[in-house]
């Protein structure tokens, strides 16, 4: 008989001797394959307190609690993906969710272990290329789907060799097709609301320039001992996507909007990555072990116009990081019957070196570098369980001379270099309620501004703006208060996140309210033309506060009707919310607005289905110079059935369906909200072969 959907919901890592009480949830098994999507915000959008923020269908970077960008980071097997999806809107996370063995979030501050571009959350994907166990045999597991979106295919193959050896293979590839959408593709009105100028032409049922292909592979060979093991993996990744009209805009004073086919922008960007990491159990009473994990990524992208490339970003990052897991504080309990001390102390350097060379480019060449020391603290006794954590970090950039145009004058600009160190704490206590829990978090987390937010001076394609650095600018400060609780009620689960968030100097980018003329370089009052004027903003600090909270009311059901094998499941109802503003009273841009969910999960023998019921409420808040959103209702629906076979090989086949009622909806998360709306009714069939 199928279990229940592999999803879980827990305050702690079980990998991890002790890990700070921050709420998480983690997806995987069939429920993972069943939300995997061509991107990682659209894998997870549907999770409470995660949202998608989406640059047409092909780019989607996870927005969590309403903070994304430079404040979320993603990893894949512990180490960052160090692609330039922090730096801007229209840059793809370089990750294939099929290939995930699972998927972790990690809402709410992750500083402490991740680094403060985590201080508004994480990503953690673990993908089995660097195998962590010797398998008894060669196993295999292919993925092969396709439907009104796409098509794409997985094969991942895991083995031994005589010895101690494991080693790993996978391949992967994707096709998206054009973007298919229910009524016009670009909101006239609020097109014409922003620039006060309405678009020259508008597409129906379709956004043009939003086909896709992605393709990569890896190889992995770990070598595993009684005390230990270590492991590395080589990898690639391939994207090729378009931006879809309104999403770039050109020099040439070419409408982006009727532009042909071979003027069409798109984004051609490669990966590879050398990862290590290990593990080594210690024979010590206090030293209990050692971890560590490294990655070499070389990251580049072409931003593509007419063929060529107009604007090459790379990112080339080395990142090491290694935790001692102890128990050194156990010495200062009077007895073991006082509770079990555990912690873990880590050092984490990251070398980086960026540059964006062409017509576009709009930062420096630019070398930074990051070293931090960290460490997590526990404590528990009985229902009890205490933790402490702090972290402090040293950062520096050190950027190149360039030049820029400005009024048709060439300008040569050196910007200074800058030195920062953030820290950041946080200090949680758990009590065990029942079968329940009630835990209180408190923290201040703390990250230094990135490259964009200091040195951005030119026009922004991606976002439609032509941004504005502060090289003066100093260390972003977040601290808040977060309350979990997970309590059954009669035969009802409650689990519920309210938190609170305040910053003093909270970095955001503000609109001057002129606009940049492409064509001659220089900055008006007005616009004039629409694929020539670019809106012109500037990154800030300035005290703001965010608050909201994540609520779901789930019943295990069970329905038999006398000798028949039992109808099983779990129907939930949920909630999430996010506000945030400046205390001025001016609304944070491009937050997600309120949602109501109904989702049932059933179960009958070797076949699991699942229907998902979501409102999204109007966000009438979307701050300063951006346009308000309708609000929208999306149903869901997944059905797989599974046939087992000897020795514990499985057959699939899946049939999945999104936007069941092929509703329009533009998303507030996303810049291109006004150009191009969600994917309309979206139909998959597939089959997984695990053998």
């Amino acid at each position: 008989m199928t279990a229940l959907p592999d999803v879980s919901v827990q305050s702690t890592r079980e990998q991890a001797v002790v890990d700070m009480q921050e709420p998480t949830f983690t997806l995987k098994g069939p429920m993972l394959r069943n939300r995997a999507a061509a991107t990682l915000g659209a894998t997870l959008q549907d999770e409470l307190g995660v949202a998608n923020a989406s640059f047409g269908s092909n780019v989607g970077l996870p927005v969590i609690r309403g903070l994304g960008g430079s404040r979320v980071r993603t990893l894949v097997g512990g180490a960052g993906t160090n692609d330039a999806s922090n730096i801007s809107a229209d840059h793809a996370v370089m990750a294939e969710p099929l290939l995930a063995d699972s998927i972790t979030v990690w809402k709410g501050p992750s500083a402490i272990r991740f680094g403060g571009g985590a201080m508004g959350g994480a990503v953690e994907i673990e993908d089995g290329r660097i195998p962590m166990t010797l398998p008894r045999r060669t196993q295999f597991r292919g993925d092969l789907r396709g439907g009104t979106e796409g098509r794409s295919a997985v094969v991942k193959i895991d083995g031994r060799w005589p010895g101690s050896v494991a080693w790993h293979i996978d391949v992967h590839g994707r096709e998206q097709f054009t973007t298919k959408v229910p009524g016009w593709a670009q909101d006239e009105a609020a097109i014409t609301q922003q620039f006060a100028l309405p678009p020259t032409r508008n597409t129906w049922g379709r956004v043009l320039n939003t086909d896709a292909r992605s393709s990569g592979g890896a190889v992995g060979a770990s070598w595993l001992g009684e005390t230990g093991w270590l492991g590395l993996s080589l990898s690639t990744l391939q994207q090729n996507y378009g931006i879809p009209p309104g999403g770039h805009s050109h020099s040439h004073g070419a409408d982006t909007s009727t532009a042909a086919a071979d003027e069409r922008v798109r984004i051609d960007a490669q990966q590879q990555r050398l990862d290590l990491r290990g593990e080594l159990e210690l024979s010590s009473e206090v030293l209990k072990k050692i971890k560590w994990r490294s990655a070499h990524t070389d990251y580049r992208h072409d931003e593509l116009e007419g063929g060529q490339a107009a604007t090459t970003f790379r990112n080339k990052v080395n990142e090491f990081k290694v935790e001692l897991e102890h128990t050194l504080m156990q010495a200062l309990l009077p007895s073991p019957r006082h509770g079990q001390a555990t912690g873990t102390i880590g050092m984490h350097v990251t070398e980086r070196a960026f540059s964006a060379l062409g017509r576009e480019a709009f930062a420096p060449r630019t070398a930074a570098s990051q070293a931090a020391l960290f460490t997590v603290q526990g404590w528990r006794q009985g229902p009890w369980q205490f933790d402490i954590g702090a972290r402090i970090e040293y950062v520096s950039y050190r950027p190149a001379e360039y030049g820029l145009s400005r009024d048709g004058s060439d300008v040569i600009k050196q910007p200074p270099e800058r030195r920062l160190r953030p820290g950041s704490w946080s200090a949680s206590v758990r009590r065990d309620v029942g079968e329940g829990h009630v835990t209180l978090t408190r923290w201040m987390v703390s990250r230094a501004p990135d490259i964009q937010e200091l040195y951005a001076d030119g026009p922004h394609m991606a976002t439609r703006t032509y941004d504005l650095g502060r090289e003066s600018m100093g260390v972003e400060t977040l601290r808040g208060w977060d309350l979990g609780v997970s309590q059954p009620l009669g035969g009802f689960t409650v689990e519920v996140n309210a938190y609170r968030y305040a910053s003093s100097n909270y970095i955001y980018q503000r609109s001057t309210g002129r606009f940049y003329n492409t064509d001659s370089g220089g900055v008006r009052f007005e616009c004039a033309r629409l694929d020539l004027c670019l809106p012109v903003t500037q990154y800030e600090q300035a005290p703001a506060e965010l608050q909201g909270y994540e609520l779901e009311l789930s019943h295990p059901w069970r329905w038999a009707i006398r000798e028949s094998p039992a109808l099983h499941g779990r129907v939930a109802l949920t909630s999430d919310a996010v506000r945030g503003r400046l205390t001025s009273g001016a609304a944070l841009p491009r937050l997600p607005p309120q949602r109501f969910g109904l989702r049932l999960e059933a179960n009958w023998q070797a076949t699991m289905a699942e229907l998902h019921a979501l409102r999204g409420m109007p966000q009438q808040r979307p701050g300063d110079q951006e346009t308000a959103t309708d609000g929208w209702f999306q149903l869901h629906g997944s059905l797989r059935h599974t046939t087992r076979m000897a020795d514990g090989q499985r057959l699939s086949w899946f049939l999945l369906a999104r936007n069941i009622t092929n509703q329009q909806v533009r998303n507030s998360t996303s810049f291109l909200r006004s150009y191009a709306p969600e994917p309309g009714r979206l139909v998959q069939l597939g089959v997984e072969v695990s053998l």
